[in-house]
C-alpha cells in the first residue's frame, strides 16, 4: 500500500465502521479455527489491532513490512511483532503455529501460493491458515489501484488455491454479503461514469457508520456455521480457513 493507505488505517481503524466489524468476525473467525492459548501468527499484521482484540484467545505473533505499524503494535503490548516482508516467514519458527492469518494481504502478493506454501512450512501439524481476500475481479476499482491489489478473487479460485499449497479448505464463503448489492452497483456506476476518485472516503456520520457497522455484524451467525458450501453467494470478500494437510 502507498503512504496514503497506511494513513487512512492509522487514523480510522478504530472508529470506521468496516474497520470495526470485521475485526470482530475475523476474530470470531480465529477463535473458531485456533485452540484456545496456542502460538498463532497474523502476516500483514498492521499495527496489531486485531492480536490485540483476540487477547488471551491466541498466542499472539505478528508479522508487517512497516517499521512504524510495528513500532505502533509493540506499543500495544504485543511483544511477538517482527518487521519483515512474506520472505521472513521462513525465518520464523518453523512447525510451530497453529494458526497462520493473511488478512487482505495476499491480494498484494505476486505469488499468492508461495506465500500460503511458507506458512504451511510454519504449521504445525494440523495447522490452519485463515485467510480474506476481495471477491471478483469484475468489481475491480480505483480502491484497488490505490491499495496497489494484484487481483481479487472469486471463491472456487481461492479454495483452488489453498489446495495448490496443501491446505484442506474447511470453511470457504462470501462475506460482507449483505452490503454486497449497494456497493457493487456503486462501483459499477462508477466505473460506467468514468468517476476516478479515491474509494476512502474517511468515517461516515455517526449514525450512519453505526447502522452499517450493525449489518456487517449482522452475518456473524451465517458464518458461524460456514463450511466449503459457503454461508453467502456473493460478498465483497472471501473468508477462507484451511487446514494443513499431512
Amino acid at each position: 500500500m502507498d503512504d496514503a493507505a497506511y494513513e487512512f488505517i492509522f487514523r480510522r481503524e478504530h472508529e470506521h465502521w468496516w474497520f470495526r466489524a470485521r475485526r470482530e468476525l475475523i476474530a470470531d473467525a480465529v477463535r473458531r479455527a485456533v485452540p484456545a492459548g496456542a502460538p498463532f501468527l497474523d502476516v500483514g499484521c498492521g499495527t496489531g489491532s486485531l492480536l490485540e482484540r483476540l487477547g488471551d484467545a491466541v498466542e499472539p505473533w505478528g508479522l508487517d513490512p512497516s517499521p512504524e505499524s510495528v513500532a505502533r503494535g509493540r506499543a500495544r503490548g504485543l511483544a511477538h511483532l517482527v518487521e519483515g516482508d512474506i520472505g521472513a516467514i521462513a525465518g520464523l519458527p518453523q512447525a510451530h503455529f497453529a494458526g497462520v492469518g493473511f488478512f487482505d494481504v495476499l491480494e498484494h502478493l505476486d505469488d499468492d501460493v508461495g506465500a500460503l506454501r511458507l506458512a504451511h512450512g510454519a504449521l504445525r501439524p494440523g495447522g490452519v491458515v485463515v485467510a480474506t481476500v476481495p471477491a471478483f475481479q469484475w468489481l475491480w476499482s480505483r480502491h484497488d489501484e490505490v491499495h496497489q491489489h494484484r487481483r481479487r478473487y472469486s471463491r472456487e479460485a481461492f479454495g483452488s488455491l489453498f489446495r495448490e499449497a496443501g491446505l484442506a479448505p474447511e470453511v470457504l464463503t462470501y462475506y460482507n454479503a449483505r452490503l454486497f448489492p449497494i456497493a457493487a452497483a456503486a462501483r459499477l456506476a462508477g466505473k460506467a461514469l468514468g468517476l476516478h476518485g479515491g474509494a476512502d472516503k474517511g468515517v461516515p456520520p455517526a449514525p450512519v457508520n453505526r447502522l452499517l457497522e450493525r449489518v456487517f455484524l449482522s452475518e456473524r451467525r451465517a458464518l458461524a456455521r460456514a463450511g466449503t458450501d459457503g454461508a453467502f453467494r456473493a460478498g465483497l470478500s472471501v473468508l477462507a480457513v484451511g487446514r494443513r494437510a499431512d
